[in-house]
Formats: structure tokens, sequence, C-alpha cells
């Protein structure tokens, strides 16, 4: 057993690491757990003093109370216990009593009695503030997978009231002490009922805090884990970094209040005061992102960078191995609290967890609050009758791969109800759990009638009978829950948020453009814009500016990533971005096509389409030999021909798409056989000289073998010799192009552009090879706004196009 030097110094240190508040006198008591006094007989006050560490067995009183007086220097140790005894335990775990066990914090106490004016009642130190506590619930010890008792509010009548009392055992080396969570220090009391005289360390404990503090009343008491005093004992203060926790006081707490009101905790109004509502927050937070078992209710490095904080050592300097961004103090920050819920407003056996949980689901999938909760209540019996570890109250069977728990269930087998064992989905939270049934009730085909009522939760709860469960009283018990409950206050409605306690947070202008937001720009925005687009999310230009399609970006990255939506680089998005959560893509979009997004009605696929007609017979124009008048001459035009001058751009298209393929299904050569038909019909008067020569030349590109193929096609080439038509109103090929292509759309604009230019620097715009390069430009064009349209919709990167 490692045997520790107590000091003043030592106890300072401690406190500061722990930025406890330590009076400027009077005495301080300071508890130790795991360690004895190395004396067990010698309870007076010296300069320093030996404890060793030792493990808890909840059968001896293994832990130290120390008296420190601070105006003298010097302390006095006495032996007893801060955990229960393994009587309590035992009766707890029956059901018979509760047991529980004091976090470590800072706490304060008041000379009072203990149990009052009751037989076994006796002077002792009576809690005098909220005191967090464990409680076992499943075996015989305490550790971080039991859970917190935060008490119902921080009224007095609402402890649980641990005090520090005598242990009914005046011998440290015996097994047994009575405790169910009070500290208690070794020996026995004076009694009411006179049965017990005070003796013991008890005695010298007690009168040294009555009768020689100069009447003092109240007492802070620090709690610590022996392994932190041997840490502290053994380190350099530059080594050791400083944490925050129950009982806190002072900047870092402040910086802390700041960092989990911006996740969208509640804890009252910052006051750099580590007390309930801040215990509360933090436990919530460290269990959202670390699990139960990492939900210690400490402020160390790693809750520090998930917070955001820059956590300083011991000596003041950085923390070593940490490189957080700073933190703005509380100086710096203004808290508006809208109205909405108090925690204490929370009904009866359900927690702010559920509450939370139930309208994060509303939000995402529009099931009311107060169903989900109500179904959460009989269902899984307010949270009592679940899978053990599975986060999971619904049922929700687990399907092959995922992660999973067996437990019994029973089913209704050919009319009787058998007991079986079943895989049930293990869920990450609780959170998570919550949106999945959601999605169920919001998603399948089963539950349509039910969303008809999504305003009107009683509605929505008898919807349910009969489809959900096969209870025919399955809605009647949901409405008795609301009801009684009055769980519609939950519901997310227009008329004014009922989200539980999110306030809203204001910068100063000193701190204000630490935060990225809508309307701002520079280098650090582009940076954004440019890692926004790496992971995925669409900003359109990167071009320095925070607008609505950046705003847009970052709302999808903090929806996926589950961290407050708010639009703007704030610590808590700052962290998201050092290990974002992979973009989910489904493959409906990763493995989509042209042709999907042409029947999802994409504007821009279907203008891309266009202009690669236009384009290629273009081409082929230039290719022939044929310039800009041959051109316009042969399509566009008005009178009894244009109407098939207008289909002839599509039709050789399609001519040249299946000849270049070599083969065609009978439905597509009944097709362009058709539209031949129809086009020899339309001729009219027939097309003009130039018209003809450029028919006449591209039938000389087609296979043979390919004409024959189409009787129709041969006919209509046979046939143009005879039309001829008047002139079209267009001037050039591009002016022919965009009258081809919706008016407002990508390629409408570029071909307006190109025939501009056309026309001001080409001399007549009528050259051959003008119309060659402009008509494989305008493809090339058209290629490439749908191919990064495609790879857009692939990668997730577009945004309403």
């Amino acid at each position: 057993m490692a045997t520790i030097d107590l000091t003043p110094d030592l106890l300072r240190r401690l406190a500061r690491r722990n930025n406890f508040p330590v009076p400027d006198s009077g005495m301080v008591f300071v508890c130790i757990r795991g360690a004895t006094p190395a004396d067990l007989a010698d309870n007076g006050f010296a300069p320093s003093k030996a404890i060793r560490e030792i493990s808890l067995d909840y059968e001896h009183m293994r832990c130290t109370f120390v008296q420190w007086k601070l105006d003298d220097g010097v302390l006095a140790l006495f032996a007893g216990s801060t955990v229960p005894s393994r009587k309590s335990i035992d009766a707890a775990l029956a059901g018979k009593t509760k047991a529980n066990q004091v976090i470590p914090g800072c706490f304060r106490y008041v000379r009072g009695r203990h149990k009052g004016s009751s037989p076994s009642g006796h002077d002792a130190f009576r809690q005098n503030i909220f005191l967090p506590v464990q409680r076992t619930r499943d075996d015989g010890d305490f550790d971080l997978a039991d859970a917190i008792d935060f008490a119902r509010s921080a009224k007095a009548e609402e402890f649980v009231w641990d005090n520090i009392h005598a242990a009914y055992n005046d011998d440290a080396a015996k097994p047994g002490y009575s405790s169910e969570g009070c500290l208690v220090v070794c020996g026995f009391p004076s009694t009411t009922s006179g049965k017990f005289v005070e003796r013991g360390p008890w005695k010298a404990f007690r009168r040294n805090a009555y009768d020689q503090t100069g009447g003092q009343q109240e007492f802070t008491c620090m709690l610590f884990e022996a392994d932190e005093v041997a840490r502290v004992a053994g380190g350099k203060d530059g080594d050791l970094i400083q944490l925050v926790r129950y009982g806190s006081r002072g900047v870092l707490v402040g910086q802390v209040q700041a960092a989990l009101v911006r996740a969208g905790f509640e804890i009252g109004t910052p006051d750099d005061k580590f007390g309930r509502t801040t215990l509360i927050a933090l436990y919530e937070f460290q269990k959202r992102l670390f699990e139960q078992q990492g939900a210690d209710c400490v402020v160390g490095p790693e809750t520090a960078k998930a917070l955001g904080i820059e956590m300083p050592t011991l000596a003041g300097g950085p923390a070593l191995g940490i490189t957080i961004r700073p933190q703005p103090l509380m100086d710096d920050v203004i808290v508006i609290k809208p109205a909405g819920l108090d925690l204490a407003d929370i009904p009866d056996r359900f927690t702010i967890e559920v509450v939370r949980a139930a309208q994060a689901s509303q939000r995402k999938w529009g099931v009311p609050a107060s169903i989900t909760m109500a179904q959460w209540a009989l269902e899984s019996a307010y949270g009592k009758r679940m899978p053990a570890g599975s986060n999971n109250p619904f049922g929700i069977k687990a399907r092959p791969g995922q992660k999973s728990v067996a437990a019994m269930t029973k089913e209704e087998i050919g009319g009787k109800l058998v007991s079986k064992q079943e895989p049930f989905r293990v869920f990450d939270s609780l959170d998570e759990a919550f949106i999945k049934h959601a999605e169920l009730l919001g998603t399948s085909k089963h539950y349509v009638k039910a969303r008809m009522f999504r305003d009107d939760p009683d509605a929505f709860a008898d919807a349910l009978t009969g489809i959900y469960a096969t209870d025919s009283q399955y809605g009647q018990k949901l409405k008795s829950i609301m009801r009684k409950n009055d769980l519609y206050r939950f519901d997310l409605g227009e008329t004014g948020p009922v989200v539980m306690d999110e306030p809203i947070i204001v910068f100063r202008e000193s701190i204000a453009s630490e935060f990225l937001q809508i309307g701002m720009s520079g280098k650090r925005v582009t940076e954004l814009q440019l890692e926004l687009v790496r992971l995925g999310y669409g900003v359109g230009d990167v071009d320095g500016k925070f607008g609505t399609l950046t705003r847009g970006a970052l709302l999808e990255f903090q929806a996926d990533n589950e961290v407050p939506a708010t639009g703007v680089l704030d610590l808590a998005t700052q962290r998201a971005f050092e290990m974002p959560i992979e973009r989910p893509l489904a493959p409906a979009r990763t493995e989509a096509t042209e042709q999907d997004l042409i029947d999802r009605g994409s504007r821009i696929i279907k203008d891309a389409g266009m202009g690669r007609i236009a384009s290629w017979i273009t081409a082929a124009f230039g290719a022939l030999g044929i310039g800009n008048s041959a051109v316009v001459n042969a399509v566009g035009t008005a009178g009894p021909g244009g109407q098939a001058g207008n289909a002839l751009l599509p039709f050789l298209v399609d001519v040249q798409r299946l000849s270049e393929a070599g083969r065609a299904t009978t439905a597509e050569l009944a097709r362009l056989a058709g539209e031949a038909k129809t086009l020899r019909e339309g001729l009219g008067s027939g097309l003009s000289p130039e018209a003809v020569q450029t028919v006449q030349q591209i039938r000389g590109l087609l296979p043979q073998e390919f004409v024959a193929r189409f009787p129709e096609l041969r006919q209509f080439l046979d046939a143009v010799n005879s039309a001829a038509v008047a002139k079209p109103a267009a001037s050039n090929v591009f002016e022919l192009l965009a009258g081809n292509l919706p008016v407002g759309g990508a390629l409408h604009s570029v071909v307006q552009v190109l025939g501009t230019v056309g026309t001001s620097m080409i001399p007549g715009f009528g050259g051959s090879a003008a119309v060659l390069g402009l008509g494989l430009l305008g493809r090339h064009l058209a290629n490439r706004i749908a191919a990064a349209r495609l790879e857009d919709h692939r990668t997730g990167m577009n945004i309403a196009r």
C-alpha cells in the first residue's frame, strides 16, 4: 500500500487543480476515498499527516476524513467511510431500502442534528446543498455503469440527504458501520435516547468542529479519490491538467457552461458555478458522446476537447498535448432563455433524455412527441423493462448483421402466448432508438391513417389501435398516459418552441467574428467551402462568400454529424470537422444515370440532350462542307415545309445513333419508319436547294445496308429532290440552335453567346470550318454540363438543381 504525506500545500494543489473554492480562514473538511490514516489512533493536529491507499470492500471503513485548520496550517485525520455499507447495498438490491454513494466534488455542510429528535438523533453535520449520488443497480459496488441521482429538483425537500455522522463502530479495523450513503466517521454519537454515548474518533471530530472554530456554522467539504491525491502528490504542476467538476468555481466553469449551452444543453443562467443543472447537462453530453461508461461527470482532457475548451495545467500553462481553439469567456456571452419548459416541469418517471429524444424524432419524422413518450412509458414500463444495455425501449428486433442482445419475449403462436428468446437491436443512444421508431410510424404504409392526425395526438393514438398493437385498448392506454402527464405540452407546434430549455446565445462583437456565419467573406470562408466540398457538400462557387448555399451545405453537415443545426461554424461544428461522419448517400443517388435524372425532371440534363442533338447536326454539316446558309435553310423554316424542317434534326440524330450502334429493335425501326413517312408527307412545297444538298450529303454518310433496312427512310430521301421552302428567319447556325433549347436553361444561354460571337467575329458566319468547329464546341459543352450535373447528383453536391 502506497503511503502519501498530506500537507496543507498538497490540499491546496488538489483544490486548485479541481477549481474548488477554499475559504480564507476557519476549518475545512477533506474526505479521501480509498485511503486510511497511517496511524488510526492519532487524531491530533500536525503540519503533516500520512495516509495509506487501500481498496474499498464496503465492509471496513477505508476512507480518511481530514480537518484542516487554515489559519494554523495543521491537519487532523480520522478513519471513516464515504461509501455505503455492504449490508445497506444488499438491502437496496433486494428493494428494501435505497443505498447511494456521493460522487467526488466540493460540498457544504452545517452544524445540525442527524435524524433530528428521533431516538437515534445526534449532533452531526447536515448537508447544506444538493449532493449528486450514484445508485447501484446491477451489482454490489459503484462504478460508471450506475446511474446518477440528480434529485427531482434543487429544493431541499427533494435532496438525497447524506449527512456526516457517527459510524456506530469505534474500531476501524473491525468490519461493519452504519451508512446507507451518508459520510460516517469512526466512533459512536451521544443519541437522544441516551442509548449511546459519544466516543472514539467521532468524539474528537465533532468537538473540534463544534468547539474549536469560534462558532463556525458552515464547513466546506472536498471529496477526492485516493488515486487522484497520489497523482497530484507525485506530479509536477506543469504536467497536471486542471479539472472541472461538481462544486468547481471560476472562469473554466464559465467556459464549460458556454460550451454546453452552444451544444444545446440547459444549464440555467451561466454563473461560473458548477451546480446541479450544469452537472446534469455535462452528464447528458458525456453519455451522448462517450456512452454511459464514459460519463464520469468530470471535464478532463477528452471532454474538454469535445466541448472545444483548452484546459490549462496546474502551473497555468497550456494543457499538454491539446490544441484546442480558444473558448470565449462568459463575459463575452449573453444568454437569452426563451419561454419554455423548466426541468422541474418534467413529469414523474420521465426524464429530460426521453423528452429530448421524443422531440428530436418529431422534428425528423413528424410523429407527435406526446405519442412517442406515451409509447415509451407503456412499452418499457417507463424505461424499466427493456433488454439490458440495448437502449431499445420499443422492442425493435435486430436484423442479420445488426448489433443485438438476446432477451425473452412473448409472442402469440397458434392463439397462445409463447415465451421465446429473440435478438433485439442495440442502439448507441436513446435518441437513435426514438428516431428509428418514429421513422417506422412516419413512413410505413400501415400508418397512413395515423399520419393524417399529426396535429391531433388523441386521434393519432386511436389510429394505431389494431395496427401497431393488437390490443383493442392500446389507443386508450396511450391517451390515458398523455392526459395524466399532460404530454401534449411537449409537442412541437407552430405557435412557439416547446423544445426543452434551449437558450438563445448571443455573442458580443469581441467574439462574434470568431464564428463564421452568413454574410461573412474572406479566406476562412473559402477554407470552409473547400472543406465542405471535400466532404461531399455542394456550396456552389467556392468564392469566399458565406451565402445561402454555403449555409445550406453547413446545415446538412451539422445534421449528418448530429451537432446543433445552427448554420453557423461554431465550436461544436468545428469539433465535428475534426472527425466528420462519412456523408451517407443512397445507392439510388450514387448509381443514377442521365435517364434517371431526366425522369426526375432535371432541366439541365434535358437541355444537354437538346444541345447534343443540335451540335451533332451542326458538326455534321460542317464536316460535309455545308456552311451556315445551308443549315439555316434546311431547318426552322416557316410555311408548309417548316414542320418537316423542324423535325429533321432529331430524326437525323436518331438515324445516326442507330447506324453507329449497328443494330436496332423492331420497335425502333418501326418508329423511324413512321417518322420518315411523316417527314415525307410534311414536305409540302419542298425544301430549298441548299437543304436538298444537305440531306443528300448526309445520306452519303449512312451505310447503304442501313438505309436499305428503312424503306420509308429511303423514300423520304428520294423525295427530298422535289421539295422547296422559303428561307428561315434565323440568321446563323447558333440562333437556330438556341431556338431548339428551353429559354432560361444553361445551354440556351451558352448557345446565344456563341451565336453573338459568331456573327460579330466570323464574316458571314457561313464557312463550313466555322460550322464544324462551333458544332463540336457546342457538343463538348453539352457533354460537360450533363456530366457535371450527373456527378453533382451522385456525390450529393447538387442543391435544388
